[in-house]
């Protein structure tokens, strides 16, 4: 009977140590996960800027590109009224030319910029995703904690009724 005490002892004394291990580990993953979520946070704030800059930028292009077009128009109105000379049209028109390739520059670029944003989107739901995965194996990880809690506690109840 003094072995099974002892064996129940060092059984106890094991399980006691395997929990504590298990709890410490716990807390170091939800600490973990709260400094993660508050990275993703700041991300997240970060893409809202960005989005409300792009929203901007967008704004002020589609107003340039307006204003871009009633020069356009007046230039030829100008050529249809007044029959200009050869070497004003020109130079009008080369500067039109001028602002035509800018704006294709600036359409390659935004083009490059909504090419980055979708790959950032695509690997936030990649994050998404492991993070998901993380936290369901983390809740496999509680539940066998529970349970180790469980065992130990009938294994107290078997070692008292002893």
């Amino acid at each position: 009977e003094r072995l099974r005490m002892r064996e129940a002892q060092e059984r106890e004394r094991v399980l006691q140590q395997t929990k504590e291990r298990q709890e410490k580990e716990l807390r170091e993953r939800e600490e973990k996960r709260e400094r993660e979520r508050a990275a993703r946070q700041a991300r997240e704030t970060q893409e809202r800027e960005r989005a409300r800059q792009h929203t901007k930028e967008k704004h002020e292009r589609e107003l340039k590109e307006m204003e871009e077009k009633r020069e356009r128009d007046a230039l030829r109105e100008a050529h249809e009224r007044e029959r200009v000379l050869q070497q004003t049209k020109e130079r009008q028109e080369k500067e039109l030319r001028e602002r035509e390739e800018k704006r294709e520059r600036e359409r390659a670029a935004r083009q490059a910029r909504e090419t980055q944003e979708r790959e950032r989107a695509r690997q936030h739901t990649k994050e998404k995703h492991e993070r998901e995965l993380k936290e369901m194996e983390e809740k496999r990880e509680r539940d066998a904690l529970r349970e180790a809690h469980e065992r130990e506690r009938v294994l107290q109840q078997t070692k008292e009724r002893q």
